[in-house]
């Protein structure tokens, strides 16, 4: 049975961590079909903002040196999925 959202519904859609640093191979080997997770993660976000339901972006933010450091390139969220500007975003500290 699918469930069609209504207003006292409160569901969103949480992206955790899809980060540029992750797939890049920089540091760490690459996310495994990495190409693959952005392109369902993708389909879900359109579907979720399809439906009116809230996507929010969760990013782990590392310190100095780490491979997430907060404010750099790898810590951005991934360009194929990127926020829209209603989007809510949140950045974990390390």
């Amino acid at each position: 049975m699918t469930r069609s959202p209504t207003s006292d519904t409160k569901a969103a859609l949480l992206v955790v961590d899809l980060q540029r640093g992750m797939f890049n191979g920089e540091r760490l080997p690459p996310i495994h079909a990495g190409e693959a997770l952005l392109a369902r993660v993708e389909a879900l976000i359109a579907q979720a903002r399809g439906a009116g339901i809230p996507v929010v972006f969760v990013r782990h933010g590392g310190g100095p040196g780490h491979l997430l450091e907060s404010g750099t390139a790898n810590w951005q969220i991934h360009p194929a999925i990127a926020p829209a500007a209603s989007s809510a975003t949140s950045a974990c500290p390390r």
